[in-house]
């Protein structure tokens, strides 16, 4: 079976909006699904490998684009896709702006970023995130264009109604709900600490980042390669990792206050997603 006759389902991201905890937990239970994993080196050349299924999904945010990188060829990717795999069912979801700004920050400091949030994003002064390219709108405009079959939703509100949900997606998937108990529901990419943030964002202060662009206005000391390779995962895996996930002391970028604002200047973005939303609009139909 080639790609253009087999039913092709593809969780688009963006990045940071839940597409792990979908693949890791959710997928896995419709048995008459292949997963092509996004660990693999190339997941939708792939696609077209596999014939074991009529059924494939696959997981590639990339296709969205990626925060810490300039992607202004999105449309071009999308339409590139879609005369690949015409007849693709697409996966979108997203989060609440400020929700998704501050898991944002915490994957540029895991990348190697060494900047403070306010200089990494900031509604008023330049920042490396520029707020208006952050746009769910825009996402789903761009898939519209070319593929009609699209399930929205916000993976921080799944745990409000589980059985909705599920019900909703097993139905965009045109398989059998799973049973709700045979999932696990608890978060895949854990929030990390504060502890953890600063003291990761420090250490990326003296030593270069893994992507070159993610340099700041900082003096780094000119460490030879092992010597960095050596002094980062010492220091991450002996002292700064054991803080991690300490309770109670959670990264928290905005203030109440910042937190308002940021919804406020994004609440037009926010009220076109919920309206296309697959699981809220569904459910109240």
């Amino acid at each position: 079976m080639d790609g253009v006759s087999k039913k092709l389902f593809i969780i688009a991201g963006p990045h940071k909006t839940g597409t792990t905890f979908i693949e890791v937990a959710i997928l896995p239970s419709y048995k008459n699904i292949t997963h092509q994993w996004k660990s693999k080196s190339d997941t939708l050349t792939d696609v077209l490998k596999i014939k074991q299924f009529d059924k494939v999904s696959v997981v590639n945010e990339g296709i969205c684009g990626h925060y810490l990188f300039n992607y202004d060829n999105r449309d071009t990717i999308i339409k590139n896709l879609y005369s690949l795999f015409p007849n693709a069912s697409i996966v979108l979801s997203y989060r609440e702006h400020y929700r998704y700004i501050s898991s944002m920050y915490s994957g540029y400091i895991t990348a190697g970023g060494s900047l403070k949030f306010h200089e990494f994003f900031s509604l008023t002064n330049a920042s490396f995130i520029n707020p208006e390219s952050i746009s769910f709108k825009d996402i789903h405009l761009e898939f519209k264009k070319y593929f009609k079959d699209i399930f929205v939703f916000n993976i921080d509100r799944i745990n409000e109604n589980k059985q909705n949900f599920l019900c909703k997606f097993s139905k965009f998937l045109n398989e059998e709900s799973p049973d709700l108990n045979s999932i696990d529901w608890t978060p895949k990419n854990k929030s990390i600490s504060s502890f953890w943030l600063n003291s990761q964002r420090m250490l990326n202060t003296i030593v270069k980042p893994k992507y070159s662009h993610l340099k700041s206005k900082r003096n780094y000391l000119s460490i030879p390669l092992r010597s960095v390779f050596f002094l980062r995962t010492s220091i991450y895996h002996h002292l700064v990792n054991l803080f991690r996930f300490m309770p109670n002391i959670k990264s928290s970028h905005f203030s109440i206050d910042q937190k308002m604002e940021v919804t406020e200047f994004y609440k037009k973005d926010l009220d076109y997603i919920l309206s296309v939303d697959s699981v809220v609009r569904n459910h109240h139909e």
